[in-house]
C-alpha cells in the first residue's frame, strides 16, 4: 500500500488525502508551516501523522506538495536536502499555473515528478471528487501514479505538456474566481435596484444555472440579451444607470461588454459606442 505525505494541509491538500481509499492508500506524515498548525489540520482529518520536518517523509512513496505557488520552490529546495534517497518516490505539487520544473531539485536527487491541478474549488465538508478533472503533467512514473490517484477519486485525467500549464491555468480563472466578481457586480447592482443580497443570489441562481446549462449544448449560439441583439439603446441606458450609481461597475461593465462583442465578433458599430462611451 502506497504511504502518502502531505506538505501543505490547506483545505486543497486536506480534502486530496482525506478522500483517497483508506484500503488503497495510507496517510503518513503531514507537514504545516508550524507544528500547531500541522496537529490542527491532522485533528481535522483524523488521518495521518504531524511532523515536525521534511526527515519525516522518508518512507513515503508519494510527496504531495500542496503550498500556496510562491512557496513551491522553497519547499522543493528544503527537502531535496534531506539526507534519505529519493529514488523510487514520487513528487506531485496541485499548482495549476506551475508545471514540475519548479521541483528540479527534486528531480536531480532521483525522484519522479510531475504536477497534478484539481479543476475544483474547495469549500468545507467536500465529500466527494468523482467526476472533477484533473490536469497532469510530469515524467511518466509521476503520470502513472497521478493516474492511479484520479482513479481512486473517481475523477478524470486531463493530459497537458509543461508549456500549456500557464493557459490552462488562467482558463481557469476566467471559469472561477473571475466569475465570482463578475456575479458580486450583478448582486451589488441588484442592490441599488432596491433586492437585498440573500434575495438577489436566490433570483439570479437560475438564471445562471440555465446559462451555463445553454452553453453546454450550443456555445456561443446561447449568447442572449441586448448585447447579442446589437441593441445599442438599451447598452446606454445600462451605462448611464450604473455610471450614477457606481461609475466602477459602470466601467467593468463597458471592458466585459467589448470583450464579449470582439470575442463573438459581433455588432462592430456597438463596439464602436462602447470604446467612445465615457463614465465619470
Amino acid at each position: 500500500m502506497p504511504r502518502v505525505g502531505l506538505i501543505g494541509p490547506g483545505r486543497a491538500g486536506q480534502a486530496l488525502v482525506r478522500l483517497l481509499p483508506p484500503a488503497q492508500y495510507e496517510i503518513g506524515p503531514v507537514l504545516s508551516s508550524s507544528f500547531t498548525s500541522t496537529r490542527r489540520a491532522v485533528r481535522r482529518m483524523r488521518l495521518g501523522t504531524a511532523a515536525a520536518s521534511y526527515d519525516e517523509f522518508a518512507s513515503c512513496e508519494l510527496i504531495l506538495i500542496a503550498v500556496p505557488d510562491d512557496a513551491i520552490a522553497v519547499v522543493a529546495r528544503d527537502l531535496a536536502a534531506v539526507s534519505f534517497p529519493f529514488r523510487g518516490k514520487v513528487v506531485l505539487h496541485t499548482s495549476g499555473a506551475l508545471d514540475s520544473s519548479v521541483l528540479a531539485p527534486l528531480r536531480a536527487r532521483g525522484a519522479s515528478t510531475g504536477s497534478l491541478h484539481p479543476l475544483q474549488t474547495f469549500g468545507r465538508g467536500l465529500l466527494s471528487l468523482a467526476g472533477v478533472t484533473f490536469a497532469v503533467e510530469g515524467d511518466q512514473r509521476a503520470l502513472r501514479l497521478a493516474r492511479s490517484l484520479i482513479n481512486a477519486w473517481h475523477g478524470k485525467l486531463l493530459r497537458l505538456k509543461a508549456s500549456q500549464k500557464t493557459l490552462y491555468h488562467a482558463a481557469a480563472t476566467f471559469a472561477s474566481p473571475l466569475f465570482t466578481p463578475l456575479m458580486e457586480a450583478a448582486v451589488r447592482l441588484m442592490g441599488h435596484a432596491g433586492v437585498g443580497p440573500k434575495t438577489a443570489v436566490r433570483a439570479l441562481r437560475p438564471l445562471l444555472a440555465t446559462t451555463l446549462e445553454n452553453y453546454m449544448h450550443s456555445r456561443k449560439q446561447s449568447w442572449t440579451g441586448p448585447l447579442a441583439r446589437g441593441d445599442a439603446e438599451t447598452v446606454r441606458r445600462h451605462l448611464e444607470a450604473v455610471g450614477r450609481v457606481d461609475p466602477n461597475l459602470a466601467r467593468y461593465y463597458r471592458a466585459a461588454a467589448r470583450a464579449a462583442l470582439i470575442l463573438f465578433r459581433r455588432h462592430p458599430k456597438l463596439q464602436r459606442l462602447l470604446q467612445k462611451a465615457r463614465i465619470p
